[in-house]
């Protein structure tokens, strides 16, 4: 801090803040109301009334996660034509890539169904690819991932994540010399079962015969 204004008597300015990065200012926008900070809040209105078009684009976001939350799509036509109005190229190019196959998009926000389960298979066959390239064979491979698909059927009443607006998750009781139970699945049991080769005792105490080691 500099020295020569205390010498002056004349007072100090306000700290300045650092600007939001891009990526930042877009996980703002997206987030829910609910999720956001005190501190992010207020840096969000402050960012949105210096930047018009920067508030358009917020509130395109807030419809459009509106129609989500109703599982609405009947507003999804005059919202794509707003935003290919919007005089934002990015934006604009938005609408016309959903607009070659705004159906599916319809049916994404009206209903239930989507490909979340095989995005998460995906996942998991990847996650196993990283840990174990060159470590194991295809069968000890297979089992892994057969074993995951098992846990995560097993456990896909119990949420992972915390849904909007609800209290957090409470604490469930443990037996004594245990850690607390949150009812969720531990990442560390999801995604490190069967490591090494003691660990095959969990493909037998899931139900599926281990690999020949």
């Amino acid at each position: 801090m500099a020295t020569a204004p205390l010498r002056r008597g004349l007072p100090l300015d306000q700290p300045r803040e650092r600007p939001p990065s891009p990526r930042e200012t877009a996980r703002w926008i997206a987030t829910h109301p609910d999720r956001r900070g005190l501190h992010v809040t207020d840096r969000l209105h402050r960012l949105l009334e210096h930047c018009p078009e920067l508030k358009h684009a917020h509130d395109l976001v807030c419809r459009f996660a509106a129609m989500l939350d109703n599982r609405d799509a009947a507003p999804l036509p005059s919202w794509l034509d707003e935003l290919s109005h919007s005089g934002l190229p990015p934006l604009a190019g938005i609408a016309t890539a959903l607009r070659e196959d705004q159906h599916a998009v319809a049916q994404g926000i009206s209903t239930t169904h989507n490909s979340g389960v095989n995005k998460g298979r995906i996942t998991d066959v990847k996650l196993q690819r990283r840990l174990m390239a060159g470590r194991a064979g295809i069968p000890l491979l297979r089992h892994r991932v057969v074993l995951i698909a098992h846990l995560r059927r097993r456990y896909a009443d119990r949420p992972t994540t915390t849904p909007r607006g609800s209290p957090p998750t409470k604490i469930l009781p443990s037996r004594e010399g245990t850690q607390p139970r949150t009812g969720e699945l531990p990442q560390s049991r999801l995604f490190g079962c069967a490591r090494r080769r003691s660990d095959v005792g969990l493909l037998s105490a899931a139900g599926v015969k281990g690999p020949s080691l």
